[in-house]
């Protein structure tokens, strides 16, 4: 494609015959010292096989009768011939030069031109409105603070605020009902969050609101509404001072927390919650924390003492880690996943059965659901040291699923429980996955004929690791024991901690020729016995616990104050009801 010297754009190719063929439009010239936009297109199978268009119009143009050839010559640009400039040159300013394997239409060619030549006449740029976000609400019995922020004042100045009513009648600002409007004026930065106090609101009432901003080039509201329901609640502090002069900070540890009608003089009483199962009752890290921490209750009791794990998040070793409880508030009175999906137990829990049930299975609290069968003389529903325990006197507590603890000496894990042994001089297997006959392969904690725990890793054999504590527990009084495998030298003596009662024991190694043999079997956990019910313990037991991790000191010893001395671990405030607040306000963040 080039331009002859007249001006009109020329098609020139070989035909099959070897002969030139030139084409040319017959009307309007290039016109120079300007910028022209040239296109050329070429369809052998449409009717109209040659198009040609000055600035996107169509020109007349010679009738197109050949067929385009294909060859191996290089394609030129501003040259036409002879290849290194010795053809024609083009003189003038090329731009923008495309070639397509197909022909453009006419629209194409046309939107190409006006897109390029006149880009504001073919598109059309919008100026932008602000954009706005909800933060939440948090609610007293007739107020509530309801926060917004402002992301962006987009292109213009803007004013924004907060819109409230009982319904939400979508992203505008008008259809509210039961509400109000606030303004916050004229924004003067971006990114500002403002939490606005509104007074006079329906206890019980579902209210829904959006943040709201305008300016010059629209309306703009947060999406989707956030609804919300004022109300009151009682609350309580719940301090853990009792976790003090400890070096280390416990992540996720499953606190105890014990209530019951005025325990510590803090004005608790169960005829304040709205629900007879406690489901209302929340755990959170603040007074005004929208979320609860996860939580499992144990057992439930408005006559006695209710028994509810919760997860605490952090707990610091200087005594300073506090959580809220809450409850009455009938905004929140629905059962929580928590409470059943085992989301209180992880980090490490790979087993946790409370014992509480007087009859059936016993439930795992953790989410792999591993629950137990009582087998043989297992009398459910005894006392316990936490709700109620299950007494042993010949039968066992076993855990189906053989694969699910499968462990090898060179895993880290942690069997605990709390006992009491009314059989002394007598081995009393506590946790166990051993083998009742053969070579009695498999890991286990228990108490010998010498009335001391045991830890023992056993492999075929006398292969074997054992290590014992030295107190008596086995006096008829309930301890809290632990066996640790750190399983940093392969499951050797090392490896192996005893506490009783939060206790690291003064050990005592009976054996330590384990060496590289496998304790790995296929035989159930048996809590109460070996496998098949041998050599079984007489007494109770309470909380026995399965970790695929090696507990710590300070873990262990936090396990055994919170549950032997649940108020010198924690420590209850006293119960107040949230009220509202007393004045019109805002609260204003800059970022």
């Amino acid at each position: 494609m080039w331009l002859n010297s007249a001006g009109h754009i020329l098609l020139e190719m070989q035909s099959p015959s070897g002969t030139p063929r030139s084409f040319t439009n017959k009307t309007t010239a290039v016109p120079t010292g300007t910028w022209t936009y040239v296109t050329v297109t070429v369809d052998e199978s449409a009717a109209t096989k040659l198009s040609m268009y000055l600035n996107g119009s169509s020109q007349d143009c010679d009738t197109y009768n050949t067929t385009i050839l294909a060859d191996n010559l290089p394609l030129q640009l501003g040259n036409y011939g002879q290849l290194g400039g010795g053809g024609y040159q083009f003189n003038g300013t090329l731009d923008e030069v495309r070639l397509s394997p197909l022909a453009q239409s006419s629209n194409w060619v046309w939107a190409c031109y006006l897109n390029q030549a006149s880009n504001t006449a073919f598109n059309s740029y919008s100026m932008l409105s602000p954009t706005v976000l909800n933060g939440g609400a948090t609610v007293g019995p007739h107020t509530a603070w309801l926060t917004g922020t402002l992301v962006s004042t987009g292109s213009a100045s803007t004013v924004w605020g907060v819109v409230w009513g009982t319904n939400d009648p979508g992203p505008t600002l008008n259809g509210w009902l039961g509400g109000g409007l606030k303004s916050f004026g004229q924004a003067s930065a971006q990114n500002i969050t403002v939490t606005n106090l509104v007074p006079g609101l329906q206890t019980g009432q579902t209210y829904y609101y959006r943040t709201w901003a305008t300016n010059s080039y629209g309306v703009s509201l947060a999406d989707p509404a956030t609804p919300f329901v004022p109300s009151s609640f009682y609350s309580m502090p719940i301090a853990f001072t009792g976790y003090t002069g400890r070096s280390e900070t416990l992540t996720n540890f499953p606190v105890l927390v014990a209530l019951s009608n005025n325990m510590g003089n803090s004005g608790f009483s169960y005829t304040n919650f709205l629900s007879a199962n406690g489901w209302d009752l929340r755990l959170a890290a603040n007074l005004w924390a929208t979320n609860s921490l996860n939580y499992e209750i144990e057992s439930w009791n408005t006559n006695g003492t209710s028994y509810v794990w919760v997860q605490v998040p952090a707990l610091p070793g200087d005594g300073s880690g506090v959580i809220w409880a809450k409850w009455g508030d009938p905004g929140n009175s629905n059962q929580l996943a928590c409470t059943t999906n085992g989301a209180t137990w992880v980090n490490g829990f790979a087993g946790v059965w409370h014992l509480s049930e007087s009859s059936g299975l016993h439930a795992d609290s953790t989410a792999g659901k591993n629950s137990g069968t009582c087998i043989g003389t297992v009398t459910q529903g005894a006392t316990g040291m936490i709700d109620g325990a299950d007494q042993f006197g010949g039968g066992r507590v076993e855990i189906a699923n053989q694969s699910y603890f499968n462990y090898e000496r060179t895993n880290t894990f942690t069997f605990e429980a709390w006992i009491n042994v009314t059989n002394p001089n007598n081995n009393n297997f506590i946790l166990c996955k051993e083998l009742n006959s053969g070579n009695y392969t498999g890991p286990y904690l228990d108490v010998g004929t010498d009335n001391h725990l045991y830890m023992i890793l056993q492999a075929f054999g006398v292969n074997s690791t054992s290590v014992r504590g030295s107190r008596n527990v086995a006096d008829g009084l309930w301890h809290h024991v632990a066996g640790v495998n750190l399983a940093v030298n392969g499951g050797s003596a090392s490896d192996i901690c005893v506490y009783v009662d939060g206790a690291l024991e003064t050990m005592v190694t009976n054996a330590d020729t384990l060496g590289n043999n496998s304790i790995r079997n296929t035989t159930p956990v048996t809590i109460g016995s070996r496998e098949n019910g041998g050599v079984h313990l007489t007494g109770r037991i309470d909380e026995p616990r399965i970790s695929t991790v090696a507990r710590s000191s300070n873990w262990v010893w936090a396990c055994y104050l919170n549950q032997a001395s649940n108020g010198m671990f924690n420590g209850y405030g006293g119960v107040s009801v949230t009220k509202d607040a007393s004045t019109r306000g805002t609260r204003l963040t800059i970022e």
